[in-house]
């Protein structure tokens, strides 16, 4: 099989694109590899799905990136058979891999050479495809920031995330946003301080909003909080963080989580969401699980505990 390394030169740190590229052509001979580097908003979707319409060889699209370059590598992946992804995490987040291991266990190359296969699902959302995340009011507001404050030198990864819920404590929030799950209205009296859709169990750089989701059960894990002042969220936002909330009674009457296969969300007026931390606004937000829908390679020695 065939390894593309689709780099995003803008993730991670400077000068990273020159330092995977060495890395690439120590590790395998001439054939055996392809690199491409992106060059704007969206041009590894549609450089993977171009690629796929021309071959019926087995490839592996490597993202070299972020979660965001991740996003685009399985949206141009998705419906073709021959198609396998991976990642070398050189971006800012990467929370995705966090489900199977270690950033460390993804950053040798030659890990890609000795590898098993695990068919993860892939949430729709409206017409856009998510593998990790998708979510809205609070973490949208941070999510807007992080986009300032990664233009920073040396601001980024968990850096830039705890900076942003700072700026994002001095906005006005709390949305009234529907929800229907699997076709079923939810009734919810309060405000939404904010909602999240989890494929995967992490996101902003460590947060494990969605502790027990796995990537491969065809299901989607939410969690709704409801607006609640400055003060509380500065005292819950730390178990929030390593993912204890569920029976805690600090959260009683504040949280719902929900599993589903498919969610709606409207609202009168338009509101932020993030796909796998790309910003977005719509005032519908449709979400359903594509289950099954990428061949995502890992190291061989890694395991996952899914079903």
């Amino acid at each position: 099989m065939k390894n593309v390394f689709v780099i995003n030169p803008a993730a991670g740190q400077k000068n990273s694109e020159s330092y995977i590229t060495d890395l690439i052509k120590k590790s395998y001979n001439a054939g055996e590899y392809e690199i491409y580097s992106t060059t704007k908003r969206l041009d590894a979707w549609k450089f993977v799905k171009e690629y796929l319409e021309t071959t019926k060889e087995d490839v592996c699209f490597i993202s070299c990136g972020g979660d965001g370059t991740l996003n685009e590598v399985v949206s141009g992946a998705y419906g073709y058979e021959n198609a396998y992804v991976s990642c070398f995490p050189s971006g800012s987040g990467n929370d995705f891999i966090k489900n199977f291991g270690k950033k460390e266990d993804f950053l040798n190359i030659a890990n890609f050479k000795d590898y098993k296969v695990i068919e993860v699902d892939l949430m729709q959302v409206n017409d856009r495809y998510a593998i990790n995340v998708c979510n809205l009011g609070f973490d949208a507001r941070v999510a807007h920031f992080l986009g300032v404050l990664r233009r920073f030198p040396f601001v980024s990864g968990k850096m830039a995330y705890n900076i942003g819920i700072v700026f994002a404590m001095f906005t006005k929030f709390g949305e009234k946003i529907d929800i229907e799950l699997d076709g079923v209205e939810v009734k919810v009296a309060n405000k939404v301080l904010l909602s999240a859709v989890f494929n995967g169990t992490t996101y902003g750089g460590g947060y494990r909003g969605g502790p027990d989701a796995l990537v491969n059960d065809g299901i989607l894990d939410i969690v709704r909080i409801k607006k609640v002042s400055r003060f509380k969220i500065a005292k819950l936002i730390s178990e929030y963080k390593v993912g204890n909330f569920k029976n805690n009674p600090a959260f009683d009457g504040l949280i719902t989580c929900y599993e589903c296969h498919d969610i709606k969300y409207q609202s009168k007026v338009p509101f932020y969401y993030t796909l796998d931390g790309e910003l977005l606004k719509n005032n519908v937000l449709t979400i359903k699980t594509i289950p099954k829908a990428i061949k995502f390679i890992i190291p061989s020695f890694l395991s996952y505990n899914g079903i």
